[in-house]
């Protein structure tokens, strides 16, 4: 039996590897390559790491026979902690594609060319209101280097029922705080040479927000949020028990959300939670293969399954024919007079958003030498790409229909994409890109309004994502009012495949004791 859990938990994760795999880019969620609005890190609740390193051995220690104290028949053990993460960024042009930078950044590029009307830029710098003087021209090149950093606690409560045996109740929870660092630099080509419009002097200015037109997509440099983390309960009951030497149980597992939802105004927004329902559930076992009168040694394992529903988000988006940084240009609507503003005033959406799959598989291996405690542990963490449909818009492709967004401005009858060649009335040019210099910009015979078919959804969702967690730990058993207390210390490691998620390396505080 214990070969085959074993063999099934393997195959699992080498059906988990396969299915991260990238393929070929389109525009769909699964496989969009391009510029993305929206960042989701990993939530402190999504890392079993955290709650399982010296807490599950504690948590089971009843069926592993070996006690702090002999004597000691508590069935319920709390766990505290506290924690701190903090991404590492890539060295190096070989790391391009782990840098989250160019997750954000058109063709996922480390650093783009904004050059006013230059033929070869990544972006045309009027789109941005930065016209430099006459005479001369506006250049610079433009990077990221997203940094995160989180720091907080846990509370983790774990009961087993006397009246129903084998059964237990987990209750986990955390409060932190997520500190993100965009590290936004422009370095100008020609020194001298800035904007003339008021807030917009360099590009960075503008996308700040200097002209104060931006409502959504800001790159504020350092922004924080502290709140709290969604609670998870666990029920479950452990149905194998071999005398004292192992165990096996299944549970039930359910997302509770309370932390806040995005709110789009910021790019690389610094998250807490998740904020959606889930439902799972999981497999627990362990099996201690060594025991003296003074130590044990246990192999312990939890592979788990988490479906997170749907639930209404604001999001950015990129628009489909227009290109990545198209959420970017000017937009206009039609009058006598020319008012423009940017696009995604208007392409930020009260949209829902489904996080479906989340994949958790952990193995620790605990050695208990009378009172000292030394584990070492591995989490492979899978989340599957987001789904993001339009909220019963019933648009479709209809070009008639209006919808107003939560500005009140009209997708589909009053919002149109400003054409830059035209200084006269409000003209529309409907099939520009961020690059495009006014030379190459097509000027509409008619105004043409964004249509609602036209917002590309996969530029807002998160995609699918796989990282591996290792880590190592040291505790130590004293006894406080009578009560065992153990105490430990965790340092950690978590490796991501791609731009998708963070590098990242961690410490962590616990402090446990049976009831």
């Amino acid at each position: 039996m214990k070969k085959s859990f074993l063999i099934l938990l393997l195959l699992s994760f080498c059906q988990l590897m396969q299915a991260a795999e990238s393929k070929a880019c389109n525009t769909s969620n699964e496989n969009y390559c391009g510029s993305r609005t929206f960042f989701r890190p990993r939530s402190v609740i999504e890392d079993v790491s955290i709650f399982f390193s010296l807490n599950n051995y504690n948590n089971y220690r009843n069926y592993y026979g070996f006690h702090v104290n002999e004597a000691d028949s508590e069935r319920i053990n709390i766990s505290k902690g506290t924690f701190y993460e903090k991404s590492v960024s890539p060295r190096g042009n070989d790391d391009c594609n782990k840098n989250v930078g160019t997750y954000f950044l058109p063709e996922n590029k480390p650093a783009i060319s904004i050059i006013q009307n230059g033929a070869n830029a990544d972006v045309n710098s009027l789109w941005l209101n930065v016209e430099a003087p006459t005479g001369s021209t506006y250049s610079s090149v433009l990077s990221l280097n997203p940094e995160r950093q989180i720091f907080g606690g846990y509370f983790s409560y774990f009961q087993e029922f006397e009246c129903l045996k084998g059964s237990w109740l987990e209750v986990d929870f955390a409060v932190y705080e997520a500190r993100h660092k965009l590290h936004a630099k422009e370095v100008r080509i020609n020194n001298d040479v800035t904007g003339i419009v008021p807030g917009a002097a360099t590009a960075l200015q503008y996308l700040q927000g200097g002209t104060n037109q931006l409502q959504y997509g800001k790159f504020l440099c350092d922004r924080n949020n502290v709140n709290f983390d969604d609670i998870q309960v666990k029920f479950g009951h452990n149905w194998f028990n071999c005398n004292q030497s192992a165990h096996l149980g299944l549970y039930g597992q359910l997302l509770v959300p309370i932390a806040p939802k995005p709110t789009a105004k910021y790019l690389f927004e610094p998250l807490v939670g998740r904020a959606h329902w889930g439902l799972g559930a999981g497999l627990n076992g362990a099996y201690k293969f060594y025991e003296t009168e003074n130590h044990a040694c246990v192999l312990m394992a939890d592979a788990s399954y988490q479906y997170l529903f749907k639930s209404n988000e604001l999001r950015t988006f990129d628009l489909t024919p227009n290109g990545q940084w198209s959420r970017y240009l000017l937009a206009t609507k039609p009058a006598t007079t020319i008012d423009t503003f940017p696009l995604l005033n208007a392409t930020t959406e009260s949209v829902s958003v489904t996080p479906r799959g989340v994949v958790n598989f952990w193995a620790g291996l605990h050695f208990q030498k009378c009172d000292w405690h030394f584990e070492a542990g591995y989490n492979l963490w899978w989340r599957q790409a987001e789904k993001i449909s339009l909220n019963n818009r019933g648009c479709g492709s209809t070009k008639g229909c209006t919808v107003s967004n939560v500005n009140g401005n009209v997708i589909n009858g009053n919002i149109g994409i400003f054409a830059l060649d035209n200084i006269c009335t409000p003209l529309t040019a409907s099939t520009a890109t961020i690059s495009d210099p006014t030379s190459a910009i097509v000027t509409d015979s008619t105004f043409i309004p964004v249509n609602i078919s036209e917002l590309n959804l996969a530029s807002a969702a998160h995609p699918r994502t796989l990282t591996n967690k290792v880590y190592g730990s040291l505790a130590y058993d004293i006894r406080v009012y009578d009560r065992p207390l153990n105490m430990g210390i965790t340092g950690s490691y978590e490796f991501s495949k791609d731009r998708n998620a963070f590098n990242q390396w961690g410490i962590l505080l616990t402090f446990d004791v049976q009831c």
